[in-house]
C-alpha cells in the first residue's frame, strides 16, 4: 500500500542505494509512484522505468524529463498497431509509440524493447526501423523469458528454433 511504499521508499533513500528498477505489471498505474518518484530523485536515487507508455501523457513526459529519469523503456512489440496488439492484448501501440515520441522530443532518450514471440519475430527488422523513426536511444530484444503470460502460453509463444536463428 502507498504507505509501505512511501516507508521503503525512504529506506532506499536513507541506505544510499544509488540505481532503482520499477517493472510489471504497470508501474504508472499505481496511484502514489509519483510520490515514490519524487522522494527517490531529492534523495539522489536513479529511477529506470519499463512501462507500455499508456501513462505518459504531454503532462506525464515533463514530469519524468523534471525528474531526470535514467532510462525508460517503452515495451512495442510490432510495427503495426495490429500486431503489437495481438501480442499485447491489452496494450495500444498508437499509445505506446506516442509515448515513446514525447519522450524523445524531451531529450529523455528512451529505450524501445521488442519481444520477440512466434506472433512477431518476423517483424523485427520493421521495429526496428520504428524505433529508429520515433527516437529510441536504444533497441533492447532477447529471448522472451519464461514467466507470467508467456510462461502459461509458452508452446504458442515462443519462437521456434529455426525462427529463432533467423531472428539472431
Amino acid at each position: 500500500d502507498r504507505a509501505q511504499a512511501l516507508n521503503l521508499t525512504r529506506q532506499i533513500v536513507d541506505l544510499g542505494i544509488a540505481y532503482v528498477a520499477f517493472g510489471g505489471g504497470e508501474p504508472l498505474a499505481v496511484p502514489h509512484v509519483w510520490e515514490i518518484f519524487d522522494t527517490l530523485h531529492k534523495g539522489g536515487v536513479e529511477i529506470k522505468i519499463e512501462t507500455n507508455g499508456l501513462h505518459i501523457d504531454e503532462a506525464a513526459a515533463d514530469r519524468l524529463k523534471a525528474l531526470q529519469v535514467a532510462a525508460i523503456q517503452i515495451s512495442l512489440d510490432g510495427s503495426t498497431a495490429a500486431l503489437h496488439e495481438k501480442v499485447r492484448p491489452q496494450g495500444s501501440f498508437d499509445g505506446a509509440f506516442a509515448a515513446l515520441k514525447r519522450l524523445s522530443r524531451r531529450g529523455l532518450e528512451p529505450e524501445f524493447v521488442f519481444v520477440p514471440t512466434r506472433l512477431n519475430i518476423e517483424d523485427a527488422p520493421a521495429a526496428y526501423d520504428l524505433a529508429v523513426e520515433g527516437g529510441a536511444r536504444v533497441f533492447v530484444t532477447g529471448p522472451m523469458m519464461r514467466l507470467g503470460r508467456a510462461a502459461a502460453a509458452w508452446d504458442t509463444l515462443a519462437p521456434t528454433e529455426e525462427q529463432w536463428t533467423r531472428f539472431v
